[in-house]
Formats: C-alpha cells, sequence, structure tokens
C-alpha cells in the first residue's frame, strides 16, 4: 500500500485548483460536471509545491502503473478514460 502514497497530491494542489476555479469567469460552463484537480491543474497550468503534476485517475498511464504493469510507459499519457466508463468500473450492481 506504501506504493500509492507516491501518487497523491498535497492540499495545497487541492488548493490551488479551488483559486483557478474561483479566477475563472467562465466557471459556471463546470457546474453540475465532475472534475479532478489533475484535469484542472491541465486546464489552468498550475502544479504542486515541489512542481509536479500528480497522476490523473483517468489516464491509462496512471491506472497501468498503480497497478504495476509494465506496460505503463508505452501508453501516451494524453489517452483518458471516459466518465462513464470509470463509473461503471467502480460502481457494484
Amino acid at each position: 500500500m506504501k506504493h500509492l502514497f507516491k501518487y497523491v497530491e498535497d492540499p495545497t494542489f487541492s488548493g490551488k485548483a479551488v483559486v483557478a476555479l474561483a479566477n475563472d469567469p467562465n466557471v459556471m460552463k463546470k457546474a453540475g460536471k465532475w472534475v479532478t484537480t489533475a484535469d484542472l491543474s491541465l486546464e489552468y497550468g498550475f502544479k504542486d509545491i515541489e512542481g509536479n503534476t500528480p497522476l490523473n485517475i483517468r489516464s491509462l498511464r496512471c491506472i497501468l502503473q498503480v497497478t504495476g504493469s509494465s506496460l505503463a510507459p508505452y501508453i501516451p499519457g494524453w489517452i483518458r478514460l471516459p466518465w462513464w466508463l470509470i463509473a461503471m468500473a467502480t460502481h457494484h450492481f
């Protein structure tokens, strides 16, 4: 379980996401949508204290890294899973 902690974000990263949203004049376009801090950091261009962007739960590369797959380095970082697929995979029917 310890290996998962290297992928977490610090609290200031979440704070930067809130500030970015508060300064966005078009923030209402995001109303009612599920957004991640990693997606917001890509859109608004902010990083954490150390200059990193935490892994995005929608990124296929991220999912493969966390599961320990050797394929992760070969997957482009821009490949993202759609929200409906994540919702289906995380809900128990």
